[in-house]
């Protein structure tokens, strides 16, 4: 795995692209050859402190709209772009907010709640209507594993994980994090009071994970690259 910096979306086409934080890595990190065709960025602060202790400069991305996620919608205004993720009433009140603050219109937007026959016909309706852009919302390991059937099934354009993202902005009506919260990186608490179910990544899966994380630094199964 190699976690590297966004470099705007005219250097991502046609790449598949996800988001790694302590807890992800914990859950991808006994297969990460299979994600080897996966471009990783960070998500937190704690693996671009970990960058700078080796002299790079990784940054903190996330697919939401404290970091990456505006500059998406804008660069693809007038594209066919594919959303999958959440429940059916999420996902259409999501569409909604994104033709609404961003004039863009999403083509399809589906239920992450999928069957293995729904997601194969999902993804050949992908494939053969030629989606520019596909967003896919279902968790990790799902939704890094969409993104390789995808890519397995003749899908050519650009693909990227968004996590709760999806959820998280149908619930608020938009921007999830306060202002203050995101201005001082209090994110992750503010994630712990409005879901709870994350109180037990942060206090224990997040300290097994970054030792794991520095052990497969040390051993070369992830490393940086911090090039613009």
């Amino acid at each position: 795995m190699i976690i590297t910096n966004f470099k705007g979306m005219s250097e991502v086409g046609g790449q598949l692209v996800s988001f790694v934080n302590p807890y992800s890595y914990y859950m991808l990190r006994h297969n990460l050859d299979k994600y080897s065709n996966i471009s990783f960025l960070s998500d937190g602060f704690i693996f671009c402190l970990v960058s700078r202790l080796f002299g790079l400069g990784v940054r903190r991305y996330s697919f939401d709209l404290t970091s990456i996620a505006p500059e998406v919608f804008a660069s693809s205004r007038g594209l066919k772009i594919a959303v999958v993720g959440s429940t059916e009433t999420n996902v259409q009140k999501f569409r909604g907010i994104v033709k609404s603050n961003y004039n863009c219109e999403i083509y399809l937007a589906v239920s992450g709640f999928l069957s293995g026959n729904s997601e194969f016909e999902l993804i050949e309706n992908i494939v053969r209507e030629k989606c520019d852009l596909v967003i896919v919302g279902l968790g990790t390991p799902k939704q890094e594993d969409f993104l390789l059937r995808l890519k397995m099934s003749g899908y050519l354009g650009t693909a990227f994980t968004c996590g709760g993202f999806i959820t998280q902005t149908a619930e608020a009506d938009g921007e999830y994090y306060p202002h203050l919260i995101n201005k001082y990186n209090l994110r992750f608490l503010y994630r712990m009071i409005k879901e709870p179910h994350t109180i037990k990544r942060y206090f224990c899966i997040y300290p097994i994970s970054i030792i794991a994380f520095f052990f497969d630094l040390l051993q070369g199964r992830v490393s940086f690259d911090n090039k613009e």
